[in-house]
């Protein structure tokens, strides 16, 4: 049985492309999967994948330094027959995995790096551009070494196959199995109140201020629903002392059973992230798995979002910055309940017929056989 172990100092160990779509799916389909996570908590084993927890780190310096060796130095001990690494951070490691074993190591690139530094708030406008340049060069001189590079979009694949020359596509599609079975006709649903949902990490660059501010401005009887967690405290503050909070109904980091419920009672996904570099090029795991579970949704207007959308037409596409925009688009879907089924089950049905996980794992599948057969 073929023995891969991930490794992540950085996400937790639920964390959805990591353990849910690869681990989870690598496991039943016969690999002896193991995940090394950095996240303080214990050892256990779940959905057939053996999980060993290390101490979480304090801060990002002591994450950077201390728990990516640990990680590491716990992964070592499994022996595996491939190594697949999560983090930027983990990156040098890989040089020294693939001198010290004899094991294929591989790197997931969740997102342009690069690009992601340059939104970092509590970067000086210098040190992004500086720190962006510097990994840019370190991707190409650290990268090649690897045996192959996982990137979770085309426009990742496109940037990092400059400098090597495996690069296998597998994207954040969601699973067809966590498709929320749910009854579309929303015209018998919350008849007196509606809702609407974002799910996700709550940051200043995710748009989460304009999409407040846009309930003051929307006219029909609606909610947004809110479930995740404030990266900065001084940014909560700010957002739950905005009038339109009285609007918000708010719910911490939950369980992805609760996250189901949440879709069910929404009418509409929100994903207005703001105009970003790194946003601009991405495919957010939220937009597809509002599709996925029937709901139409409201997107930022970046030309890849807006072409996606407007192809499946499965929603509406809005300035992110603009209030007001993001409450007229609200209302409409709300409002026009028929069109809004229509936008949900074109959705629906383009993640169960095309954008779904199973061809993303068959990708990845296929890499790690032909590594092994290359040994």
């Amino acid at each position: 049985m073929l023995r891969v172990v991930h490794i992540s100092s950085a996400h937790p160990r639920d964390d959805t492309r990591i353990f849910r779509k690869q681990c989870a799916s690598l496991a039943s389909n016969g690999y002896d999967i193991h995940l090394v996570i950095a996240d303080g908590g214990g050892d256990e084993n779940i959905k057939s994948v053996h999980i060993h927890g290390v101490k979480k780190a304090k801060n990002k310096l002591n994450r950077i330094v201390f728990t990516s060796f640990s990680v590491i130095v716990k992964a070592i001990k499994l022996r595996a027959d491939i190594y697949h690494l999560h983090d930027p951070e983990l990156a040098p490691y890989g040089v020294i995995l693939r001198a010290i074993t004899s094991a294929k190591v591989v790197f997931d690139s969740h997102e342009d790096f690069p690009a992601q530094l340059l939104s970092k708030n509590y970067l000086g406008p210098v040190s992004k551009k500086a720190l962006s340049r510097l990994t840019a060069l370190m991707q190409r001189i650290i990268f090649p070494c690897f045996h192959a590079i996982v990137a979770a979009t085309p426009h990742i694949q496109k940037q990092i196959s400059k400098c090597h020359k495996q690069v296998a596509l597998v994207q954040n599609f969601p699973e067809t199995i966590s498709q929320t079975k749910r009854n579309c006709d929303l015209s018998k649903q919350h008849e007196t109140q509606s809702y609407i949902c974002y799910i996700g990490a709550l940051s200043e660059i995710r748009g989460i201020e304009h999409l407040i501010d846009a309930m003051s401005f929307v006219k029909t009887n609606t909610k947004l629903l809110i479930a995740g967690t404030f990266n900065d405290k001084i940014f909560e503050e700010r957002i739950r002392h905005k009038d339109a909070w009285e609007f918000v109904e708010f719910h911490s980091q939950i369980p992805f059973s609760e996250v189901q419920k949440l879709l069910e009672k929404s009418s509409v996904g929100m994903v207005t992230f703001l105009n970003h570099e790194n946003h601009v090029r991405s495919q957010p795991n939220k937009l597809f798995e509002y599709m996925g579970a029937g709901l139409p949704v409201i997107a930022s207007n970046f030309p890849i979002w807006q072409d996606m959308v407007n192809k499946i037409e499965c929603g509406i596409c809005v300035p992110p910055d603009d209030a007001k925009a993001i409450a007229s688009a609200i209302d409409h879907l709300i409002t026009s309940k028929a069109k809004a089924i229509e936008m949900g089950r074109n959705g629906q049905e383009a993640v169960k017929n095309k954008l779904n996980w199973g061809r993303e794992y068959n990708r990845l599948d296929s890499l790690y056989k032909s590594l092994m057969e290359n040994m």
